[in-house]
C-alpha cells in the first residue's frame, strides 16, 4: 500500500495510568551517560509489561489524505481484551467502496516480545479472512493505508534493544522524561525519542527518525483525564516522508 503525505487518525484508547499535576521543580538535569542505559532500560521494561486496568472499546475513524488532497474516512473499531497471562489491543476497520476491511491484533504478554495477528478482506466491500501470524519483515506495513506501520500500533521501538534516559524537561505543557530508542537493524525508523509524563509513564510525543537521524515523523497521544480510559490523538507529521 502507498504511504500518505499526512494523515490524522483518532482513535479512542485505553491508557494505562492516569494524569499528574507537576510542577517545574520536578525537572532534572540531564543524567551522567553511565546512567542513561540503566534508567532507559527500567523505564522502556515498565512501559513494556503495564496492563490496562479492565476491558474496554472504542469507535472512530482514520482521516487520511491522499498526494492529490483527497480525503478518506475509514471507521475503526479499538479494543483492549484482557486475558489470564497477556492482553489483546485490537483494530479492526470497517472496508469501503474503495478500501479492505482488515483487523491487527497485538498480544502483549509481560516479559515476552509483541505477537502480531492479522486478517483482510480479499476485496473492498467483501468480510475478513482468517487471522494469521505476521512474519518480522511484515509489521513494517502500513495499516489499513494510512501512515502508521503496525508495528507502530505496538509501540514495537520500547522493545528494542538500546534504551537510553537521556533527561527530564517540559514538553506539550507537562513535565517528561525523554527515552531514545534505537534498532542496531532497522526495517526502517533507526531512532524514536519519547517524552513520557513524569509521574504516570503515560506517552505525551514521539519523534521517529532514519539511520541518518533526519526525523520522519511525529506522533502526539494527547493524554486521558481520566484513569484509566480516554481519547487519544494520534497525528503524522505533515512534512514525513516514508522510510527507504
Amino acid at each position: 500500500m502507498p504511504f500518505v503525505d499526512t494523515v490524522l487518525w483518532q482513535v479512542s484508547l485505553a491508557l494505562l495510568f492516569s494524569s499528574s499535576s507537576l510542577g517545574l521543580s520536578q525537572i532534572e538535569p540531564q543524567l551522567p551517560p553511565a546512567d542513561q542505559a540503566r534508567a532507559g532500560q527500567a523505564l522502556a521494561e515498565k512501559w513494556r509489561d503495564a496492563v490496562p486496568g479492565e476491558n474496554a472499546e472504542y469507535k472512530g475513524a482514520l482521516r487520511i489524505r491522499s498526494n492529490e488532497g483527497a480525503t478518506q474516512t475509514v471507521p475503526i473499531d479499538f479494543r483492549i481484551v484482557l486475558g489470564e497471562t497477556n492482553w489483546q489491543a485490537i483494530y479492526e476497520t470497517r472496508g469501503t467502496g474503495k478500501s479492505l476491511a482488515q483487523k491487527l491484533v497485538i498480544i502483549h504478554s509481560p516479559g515476552q516480545p509483541n505477537q502480531y495477528l492479522f486478517a483482510a478482506a480479499a476485496k473492498p466491500g467483501e468480510p475478513l479472512g482468517p487471522l494469521a501470524p505476521l512474519a518480522d519483515e511484515q509489521g513494517a506495513v502500513p495499516f489499513a493505508g494510512s501512515d502508521f506501520w503496525r508495528t507502530d500500533l505496538g509501540l514495537e521501538f520500547f522493545h528494542w534493544p538500546a534504551q537510553r534516559l537521556i533527561k527530564t524537561e517540559m514538553r506539550a505543557g507537562q513535565v517528561a522524561k525523554v527515552l531514545e530508542s534505537t534498532n542496531p537493524h532497522p526495517q526502517g525508523y533507526a531512532r524514536v525519542v519519547t517524552w513520557l509524563e513524569k509521574e504516570s509513564g503515560a506517552p505525551i510525543l514521539a519523534e521517529a527518525s532514519l539511520r541518518s537521524r533526519r526525523k520522519v515523523a511525529q506522533t502526539i497521544l494527547d493524554q486521558a483525564r481520566q484513569k484509566g480510559q480516554g481519547p487519544v490523538s494520534i497525528a503524522r507529521d505533515a512534512n514525513s516522508q516514508p522510510p527507504n
